[in-house]
């Protein structure tokens, strides 16, 4: 559990010991050496040509009855691209060798000009012909790879600079592989609660039936039997029997490796599949009624199946899901032994490839969506976890609002990084947390301790789990290296030497820890008159640095990923602006992954960005990178803004990651505004020529203001408005007239 250190100022403070950690703003950023993993040289040999994983040959399948193949997705609306393809059993060779054996690179095209490498494990074999495969593509550390064949029909996901993009079978050795918009999909269903008894321990079920898949738990993992069940629809849309069963394998196996990534020590083991004669009803809660009714006469047969092979969880697949990908009912109130008759969810089958599979079995589990679009799980903690600024979603959140956030292999965790970024948040912390609560006064010390056993019988805690010491922030009374976050409201504004506390935190916090920290700034150098005014030292306003001498003090302890999360007005004296300020940084991780990534291209919004070792990028164009740069660029929200490979990698203006934002050709109106850049880069350039650094404040026109107010730019800025009448996070709106919404 993390420690945490807190630099407290009041006694609210310090009994109300809830981590407000900002979910869409903290970054890390890493600066370390990477090892470079170069191809291999066989003196007088030459390498292999590549082999394609799909052939654009055509097929032994005759054309008329080609064309009679199922073609659903061209209807869809969450479709982008498409291909139809043949399956080439020479790359399906080579992905059966041991890795030691394969020395020729499998190779696919994700429709883009220059082939892909795919980099997978060794295959895993599961009953009825099954295989599965896990990698990722070559050069581009955080996509994701998941190959299923159930014979010669195959099924997989492959997750590409924030695009998906889906392979599933077609029949007669047709595959199509698809590229998805995610935003286009349906939503997923809010979960039923059911009214259940008190909390009861399960016990462990019994072992599997015949059919059980007994390679997919780890030695030690708790087990979950599954037992799915598809519809005639749902298979013959899919493209037959083996190609909805390899769909089902991929949906077990993504939700598998999901734990599995999260250190949850838990597997899904699929005990049974079978197909129900069953006419789907349009609507995806009326199906899901049905699935768990035992006296209508419709679905009954189900809860015989389940009996049979002891299935803890019941997942009926459909095709036609109406408006939502899935639904399922949720546990709440805690696990009980009760919920057993409602551990049902159904899922449209073009979902799974998005994990809504694992996204309704983890309503059964006691799981809610995430935190801003509510619901109640089996406990506080039960929600998933959406990041704006890192562009990602864990398996149970819904879509972001206003940018495109892939949903990854991943249940929320804070303790988990993900692309350098948290993968969750700690609103409380958990009985074994501890935090440490520092002051330099005793009174304020002994209040605390009075409110601490109080607070802890509040939140149902046998004992406290706050320690308070007495010491100064520019000494903070704190062994090295020990504390994962440092968290302090308006403290190192009153210190004299603010950058020594800079140093003491960056001291104490362990490698990969952060800060967050909400102080006073000021627009401007304070003038010595104010400076020595004690009154205004108590308003947090004599000590106040600029934002721009904040940073670099924090910078210049050797904390990076420096970046502002939110920006309000406070108080005006003669002329001088004073705004509160929420930031964040890290401390760089300890190591770093082994990369043979060589080239960085810029993507958009931004024409022109500077990273925080001095390079300089331009969009569209690659550029080299040195290990430490490579392991920088990783780390979000930086690594949504490049394509990291091993070779070249050049944009131009007809690629989607082209991203560029112009500014309409509106009249230039002075309103007032100001955008505040709030990183990840020191620099940044838009498409109008515009320069901005960051914590400077820079004047806008309600033209530029327009443009920064589109997806791309959004998140990056904080803008200003001099006059006091509207500051946030966001950009702001403002009617032709002049007048601020």
């Amino acid at each position: 559990m993390e420690q945490t250190a807190s630099i407290l100022q009041s006694p609210a403070d310090v009994a109300r010991h809830r981590l407000a950690f900002l979910r869409s703003s903290t970054i890390v950023l890493c600066l370390c050496v990477t090892a470079f993993g170069g191809p291999s040289i066989v003196t007088g040999a030459a390498t292999p040509p590549p082999i394609p994983l799909f052939s654009e040959t055509p097929s032994t399948v005759p054309p008329a009855i080609a064309q009679t193949l199922p073609a659903p997705q061209r209807l869809k609306r969450w479709v982008r691209q498409q291909r139809t393809m043949t399956i080439n059993p020479a790359a399906l060779d080579v992905m059966n060798r041991p890795r030691a054996e394969a020395q020729t690179d499998v190779t696919l095209n994700l429709f883009d000009a220059d082939p892909r490498t795919l980099d997978l494990d060794q295959p895993r074999e599961h009953p009825k012909q099954t295989k599965v495969w896990r990698g990722r593509l070559r050069g581009e550390m955080e996509s994701d790879v998941t190959l299923v064949t159930r014979g010669t029909t195959m099924a997989g996901t492959i997750l590409s600079n924030q695009h998906l993009y889906k392979i599933e079978a077609t029949g007669g050795n047709l595959h199509r592989l698809i590229e998805i918009d995610e935003a286009a999909l349906p939503p997923d269903h809010h979960p039923i609660v059911v009214a259940g008894d008190d909390p009861v321990a399960v016990p462990p079920t019994g072992g599997a039936s015949q059919q059980t898949d007994a390679t997919a738990a780890a030695a030690g993992d708790s087990i979950v039997d599954l037992l799915v069940v598809y519809t005639s629809t749902a298979r013959t849309q899919e493209g037959g029997q083996a190609a909805i069963e390899a769909l089902i394998a991929l949906g077990v196996d993504s939700a598998n490796q999901a734990y599995s990534n999260s250190q949850i020590a838990m597997q899904l083991r699929l005990v049974h599949t079978a197909e129900v004669a069953y006419t789907e009803s349009g609507a995806i809660d009326t199906d899901l009624t049905r699935l768990r009714s035992t006296t209508d006469g419709i679905l009954d047969q189900v809860h015989q199946l389940r009996d049979q092979h002891k299935a803890d969880l019941v997942a009926l697949i459909v095709d036609n899901g109406g408006n939502s990908c899935g639904i399922a009912y949720v546990m709440t109130n805690g696990p009980r032994a009760s919920f057993a008759s409602a551990a049902f969810s159904v899922t449209a089958r073009d979902c799974i490839a998005n994990d809504t599979l694992a996204h309704e079995l983890g309503h059964n589990m006691g799981n809610a969506h995430d935190r801003a679009t509510g619901g109640t799980g089996a406990f506080a903690y039960s929600y998933g976890y959406r990041d704006e600024v890192g562009r990602f979603r864990t398996v149970m959140a819904y879509a972001c609002p206003t940018v495109s956030c892939p949903r990854v292999k991943y249940f929320s965790n804070p303790r988990l990084l993900y692309n350098g970024r948290p993968l969750g948040i700690d609103h409380i912390v958990g009985p074994t947390g501890h935090v440490i609560g520092i002051d330099m006064t005793d009174t304020m010390l002994a209040i605390a301790r009075k409110h601490a056993p109080i607070v802890a019988t509040n939140l149902g805690y046998p004992t406290s789990n706050v320690e308070f010491r007495k010491g100064m922030a520019d000494a903070i009374p704190v062994v090295d290296g020990t504390i994962d976050l440092i968290i302090s409201n308006c403290v190192i504004n009153l210190a004299p030497d603010k950058r020594k506390v800079f140093r003491e935190m960056f001291r104490v916090a362990k490698p990969g820890g952060r800060f967050t920290i909400s102080d006073i700034v000021a627009d401007q150098p304070v003038p010595q008159y104010l400076a020595h005014d004690a009154e205004k030292w108590g308003d947090c306003l004599s000590g106040a640095l600029t934002l721009t001498d904040y940073i670099a003090g924090m910078v210049g302890a050797g904390f990076l990923g420096i970046h502002l999360i939110k920006a309000s007005p406070w108080q005006s004296i003669d002329g001088i602006h004073f705004f509160s300020v929420t930031l964040t940084g890290y401390k760089l991780p300890a190591s770093a992954p082994v990369s043979d990534v060589r080239y960085a291209t810029l993507r958009g919004p931004f024409s022109r960005v500077v990273d925080e070792l001095g390079t300089a990028y331009f969009r569209g164009i690659p550029q080299p990178v040195t290990p430490d740069i490579v392991c920088l660029l990783s780390q979000a929200p930086l690594a949504s803004h490049f394509i990291l490979s091993s070779s070249p990698l050049w944009l131009d203006r007809a690629d989607d990651r082209w991203m560029a934002i112009y500014p309409a050709n509106t009249p230039c109106t002075w309103q007032g505004h100001f955008a505040l850049f709030a990183g990840p880069f020191i620099e940044a350039a838009d498409d109008d020529h515009h320069v901005y650094r960051r914590g400077e404040p820079v004047e806008i026109c309600s033209k530029t203001l327009t443009v920064l107010e589109a997806d791309g730019y959004a998140p990056h800025f904080a803008i200003i408005n001099r006059a006091g009448r509207n500051v946030s996070g966001d950009a702001v709106t403002c009617s032709p007239t002049g007048n601020c919404c």
